[in-house]
């Protein structure tokens, strides 16, 4: 799946992960020289899914800090098996006699990541529904 598609899955995570590097991007033009108004621009424009989705397909692990903000903890071991050094990922489905196995940290990265956008989008469902149903 591609970041684009994981976050049109997922939109209330999309959410948060766009506001995530929004204010990433605006602290980082904390310069004084800039005017305002263009500071103000960049925060109404925002960032689209599309540019958040480039950035995940690029480099998931760009993202692993803000789930870690979250409580949501992306776990890749590294470990040496007889085709090579491959790398895995424990989730609540699975059990070390049987870890997905990746051949890249970046694709253990990425698959880390959709499972933790999966995990933060069921949460913040229920807790809309919740509110709702109270």
């Amino acid at each position: 799946m591609t970041g684009l598609e994981l976050l049109e899955k997922n939109p209330n995570v999309a959410k948060l992960i766009c506001s995530y590097y929004l204010e990433i991007m605006l602290e980082s033009l904390k310069d004084e020289a800039l005017p305002d108004d263009f500071k103000n621009s960049i925060r109404e424009q925002g960032i689209d899914n599309e540019k958040i989705g480039a950035i995940i397909d690029g480099n998931p692990r760009n993202l692993l800090e803000f789930f870690d903000n979250k409580g949501i903890f992306i776990n890749v071991t590294r470990y040496i098996a007889s085709d090579g050094i491959t790398y895995s990922i424990l989730d609540h489905n699975s059990s070390v006699s049987s870890p997905k196995v990746f051949h890249t940290r970046k694709e253990a990265d990425k698959v880390g990541l959709e499972l933790a956008i999966e995990k933060l989008e069921e949460t913040l469902t229920k807790s809309v529904s919740d509110k709702e149903n109270s």
